[in-house]
């Protein structure tokens, strides 16, 4: 038996004119209460048509008539779902047509973030290469410190736990007990010392680095054995001090100097001339620690001094950024898919690597950012708004020119200028969020430069005073008067004052300071945290040394 169409209410009429309804209404292919009323409708068109037919034979020849007369039923169901849908609200048009371009966005946005997500980067440049080409002198083998330093940093690699924490801390804060496991320790490690000591005789450093997934990947993995090697080196010479073995405890002081300088000098990574600071600075405190507790004759002070001079005729104090701009030109070639139709843009799985350092799934940072509103302007910016390869390395290349001329001024020049380093540094990139991931802190590097170099200075004039003192039995009035006198070749800079170093004679003895990090004149005391520490919000004071927490 035939279905009855949509509005069930055909049962009078032929056949012919039923299956007809039916057709029109299945072949609208729309809501149910519209098909139901057009059903309705040509129900009531089929009756009326044929309440004047005398029999059931003059009703079928007049249905066919009149279906023949309607067409084609499917042209009819087109034409019926049309008026309709042109005779629903206004505002139901207005919401149908919304979500149909909704759906259709979503569509689009799907598409689209598959197709982000598929591309790959493609690898042009052996920045690795580059980069070893770049740190390596033109010297022989023989020559060079690293493989004494690497096999130093194998044997201290991994101290115990108890031990990694003790040498964190000052000499002078550790308990006897403390001091005593610490220089336990150290005496099983002379051999390490010796690989040091070797190394530092050397004039040149360089290492050859290897790194498949480039040049960042083979900056980091060192960090760890140069924090301990610095710290072993400055807790051994303390302890050499503190016997009275002066001579071999300003060996290893000379010895810290010269690791710190080969891993800061030429162009190396900003990691390692950090390490390398961070090494001339214990060096320099130990230094003045020797010179504190311990009184020199005046020979032995000429002849440090000399030693020191020495060290400065050939020391550049600046940090070098040629090491970081080739880091930053491999991440742009392989933080940017490439050889592809559509274009270039970032590759998320890069990005992910250098937002977690690698310890984290990129599926994981993924959903991190989708599940965070606060964050969905950031992914927008990477799907649809992000500069390409090339703008990038523009923005970047632009950034740099500034880099070594920053570097090379002091922090009082740069304050006269008005110039702060990492604000101008997030304008500059601003809007580039892989540029804002990678390009480093340089203010805070800058400072450490600079106090890296004052601290030598320091040490420098804090030797010729003292000499000055044992050779005429008083300190001179100021500083000018030392240079005057040929005991120093210059006056030490205070990088935060912009003039010489504050120095006053304090009865018999003296206080050498710089202004710090405020550029403010704290009458020679240092800044502290509510913990004794020292912080950045008072003066550097280099003499007298201090004997408690710093």
């Amino acid at each position: 038996m035939a279905r009855q169409p949509a509005n069930g209410n055909a049962a009078d009429l032929p056949e012919c004119a039923g299956e007809f309804i039916r057709q029109v209404t299945d072949g609208m292919r729309y809501r149910k209460k519209a098909r139901e009323d057009v059903g309705a409708e040509l129900v009531a068109h089929f009756e009326d048509e044929l309440k004047d037919s005398a029999d059931a034979a003059a009703k079928e020849q007049k249905a066919r008539e009149l279906v023949d007369g309607f067409g084609d039923a499917r042209l009819i169901a087109i034409l019926c779902r049309r008026g309709k849908k042109r005779c629903r609200p206004r505002w139901q048009t207005t919401v149908v047509r919304t979500v149909q371009a909704a759906a259709v966005l979503v569509a689009c946005f799907i598409v689209y973030v598959v197709w982000f997500l598929a591309g790959k980067p493609v690898i042009t440049t052996d920045y690795v290469a580059e980069f070893n080409h770049l740190v390596r002198p033109p010297a022989d083998e023989s020559l060079n410190a690293a493989p004494s330093y690497i096999r130093a940093a194998e044997m201290v690699n991994e101290p115990p736990a108890d031990v990694a924490e003790l040498l964190k801390n000052d000499h002078d804060d550790l308990s006897t007990e403390q001091k005593q496991r610490v220089a336990a320790w150290l005496a099983e490690k002379q051999e390490l010392f010796d690989l040091i000591a070797a190394g530092a005789e050397k004039p040149h450093y360089w290492r050859t680095y290897e790194g498949a997934q480039g040049v960042i990947s083979v900056l980091l993995p060192h960090l760890g054995s140069y924090r301990h090697l610095i710290r072993a080196l400055g807790h051994r010479a303390a302890f050499l001090a503190d016997e009275g073995r002066q001579d071999e405890a300003l060996a290893t002081i000379r010895t810290c100097y010269r690791y710190g300088r080969h891993l800061r000098a030429g162009n190396k990574s900003l990691v390692e001339q950090i390490s390398g600071m961070a090494a001339e600075s214990v060096a320099t405190g130990a230094l003045l620690r020797v010179l504190s507790g311990h009184r020199l004759e005046s020979a032995r002070l000429a002849a440090l001094q000399e030693e020191l001079e020495g060290l400065f005729v050939d020391e550049d104090f600046w940090v070098n950024v040629g090491g970081e701009k080739l880091t930053i030109y491999d991440e742009i070639q392989r933080c940017f898919t490439a050889g592809r139709l559509g274009g270039e843009h970032l590759y998320p799985r890069r990005l992910a690597l250098l937002r977690s350092g690698g310890d984290e799934r990129t599926e994981d940072i993924v959903f991190d950012f989708v599940a965070k509103p606060r964050r969905w302007g950031t992914v927008a910016r990477i799907l649809f708004a992000h500069p390409d390869k090339e703008e990038t390395r523009a923005t970047f290349d632009r950034a740099y020119e500034s880099w070594d001329d920053w570097m090379r001024k002091t922090p009082a020049q740069l304050r006269a200028e008005g110039i702060d380093i990492n604000d101008e540094m997030e304008q500059a990139v601003e809007g580039n969020f892989l540029l804002e991931v990678m390009v480093p802190a340089l203010g805070r590097v800058h400072e450490l430069s600079h106090l890296t170099k004052v601290r030598f200075d320091a040490a420098l004039a804090i030797v010729a005073l003292l000499r000055f003192q044992a050779e005429r039995g008083s300190y001179p009035e100021n500083l000018a008067a030392l240079v005057a006198a040929g005991y120093l070749p210059r006056v030490p800079v205070d990088p935060w004052r912009g003039g010489p170093l504050t120095y006053r004679r304090t009865g018999a003895d003296f206080l050498l300071y710089g202004w710090g990090e405020n550029f403010t004149d704290d009458g020679g005391q240092p800044g502290k945290d509510e913990d004794g520490y020292w912080a950045g919000d008072g003066d550097w004071v280099f003499w007298p040394v201090a004997r408690a927490k710093s």
